[in-house]
């Protein structure tokens, strides 16, 4: 989990991460324009498993993707 959570650090700077029971645990934030709501949100990995994201505020959050050194975000409907 340590290698895991430099890794993100060095490529996603803007999140705030701990290890927590075995979890790497990631907090960001996102505005996508100045007239948007903030969105905030956190991100759960474990080994073995596929990252879970879950909306923190306000609770609609947008789909996040990772794609090399961007974050992509989008709603689904």
């Amino acid at each position: 989990i340590l290698s895991e959570k430099q890794l993100l650090k060095r490529h996603f700077p803007f999140l705030r991460f701990k290890i927590e029971f075995g979890k790497l645990l990631c907090y960001g934030f996102f505005q996508p324009t100045p007239y948007s709501p903030v969105y905030h949100y956190r991100l759960e990995w474990e080994p073995g498993t596929a990252p879970k994201v879950f909306p923190v505020n306000p609770f609609r959050c947008p789909e996040i993707i990772s794609f090399e050194k961007f974050l992509i975000l989008f709603f689904t409907e």
